[in-house]
């Protein structure tokens, strides 16, 4: 038993004198456990201006979103070690670091990974290895973007709603500063913590924070297109811009011919409110009060009068498409009833105003506008007989 004690102790010392007894020989042999990984080769010699001279080793490492220029880690090494670990308690992300040394023992290159998939930027600082001094740091970029597990590169984890994502979210709205507070009371009912907000040039500005919620799983979620709009050409990594959605106001006319009888139908608050904003197309709300203005008409000897609201209110959910490709065009469709009543017998006479874009009933096909910012045409439904169908004008200007 005796002997089996003291080929143990032999071998514990043996070890140390070869790896060292301290902290760091059991940070060296921790393994990684994050699931997205990076690495960074581009690490830096000493500048020529520095007055340190002599080997140096990596003392600690930042771990910073770009987007944002938030430090989320600081991990520290020893002259011997070259695992370390770090976490961000504000929002739940782990890191693990470890250093590759060449035969000479001079880092070059540095694995970090994480529970979040983050394209992280490192800060790396060197000190003096023989008098543990600082001597330089430098800002790093990945190799070739973040890795998931089978090693595979992830092209822009920041765009996948799925991916965990580390750090603050900074958003911004454009618009007033009451359409601002709502904007973050939407953020907060959807349980997200806020903070540093701040209105600027009729810009709204709030970071949110909720573990490791991706800004693009805010916007599946929380910002529905509905409601706001993404500027893709600014949002970018852990920063976000929005406005309102593109709601529509204007004015529709609709000159309606029954059996040679004309009608006028007029539709002067009609209202488009974002429902979907795809790729290809967008799906609007289309709603307002329609007004017919003919009272009454005459069919041969008989004098029927309207029977009926002269006004009422529609709202037809996907009532119209604004096209987006191959150009720019919409579609759209109206339907309403109105009841006139003869007035020597009685008889009921029933108007169905049924308008639609398409040249068929099958026609999918779309008016050709200017833009998308200047959505007015006027199209003539053109499949019905000469004495039945109507001509349609539209003007819509975007609400501010």
């Amino acid at each position: 038993m005796i002997k089996r004690l003291i080929i143990l102790v032999i071998v514990v010392l043996l070890l140390c004198l070869m790896y060292g007894c301290d902290q760091s020989m059991t940070k060296s042999a921790a393994p990684s456990s994050g699931k997205y990984w990076a690495t960074y080769s581009n690490i830096p010699g000493p500048p020529e201006s520095l007055s340190v001279t002599g080997s140096f080793y990596v003392n600690r490492v930042g771990i910073y979103e770009e987007s944002i220029g938030e430090e989320l880690a600081m991990v520290h090494f020893t002259k011997d070690s070259t695992f370390a670990t770090g976490a961000n308690p504000n929002d739940t992300s782990k890191y693990w670091v470890e250093i590759i040394m060449n035969e000479e023992g001079k880092p070059v290159r540095i694995k970090l990974s994480s529970n979040a998939a983050n394209n992280f930027v490192i800060n790396v600082h060197l000190n003096q290895t023989e008098n543990d001094i600082p001597g330089y740091s430098s800002y790093i970029k990945s190799d070739d973007g973040v890795h998931s597990l089978d090693g595979s590169v992830i092209p822009d984890p920041y765009e996948d709603p799925e991916l965990p994502i580390a750090g603050a979210k900074e958003l911004n709205f454009k618009g007033s500063y009451e359409d601002g507070n709502k904007f973050k009371n939407t953020l907060e009912e959807a349980g997200y913590d806020t903070f540093s907000m701040r209105y600027i040039n009729q810009t709204y500005t709030v970071s949110i924070r909720k573990e490791l919620d991706g800004r693009a799983k805010v916007e599946k979620n929380v910002l529905k297109p509905k409601d706001y709009n993404i500027d893709k050409a600014k949002t970018k990594g852990n920063v976000g811009y929005y406005n309102k959605a593109d709601d529509f106001t204007g004015k529709i006319i609709i000159d309606w011919t029954f059996n040679n009888i004309p009608f006028t139908i007029e539709i002067n608050d009609a209202k488009l409110k974002k429902l979907e904003d795809g790729e290809d197309e967008t799906n609007y709300t289309m709603s307002g009060t329609a007004e017919i203005k003919q009272k009454s008409f005459n069919m041969g000897d008989l004098v029927f009068r309207l029977n009926d609201k002269q006004s009422k209110p529609f709202s037809d959910e996907y009532g119209f498409k604004v096209v987006k490709d191959p150009s720019p065009g919409v579609t759209w469709s109206y339907v309403e009833t109105w009841e006139y009543i003869d007035e020597n017998y009685g008889t009921p006479f029933l108007l169905t105003v049924s308008y639609s874009t398409g040249n068929s009933p099958t026609d999918l096909s779309s008016v050709p506008v200017k833009e998308l910012d200047e959505i007015d045409g006027t199209d003539t439904m053109s499949f019905m007989m000469p004495a039945y169908g109507g001509t349609a004008t539209w003007t819509f200007k975007k609400e501010k």
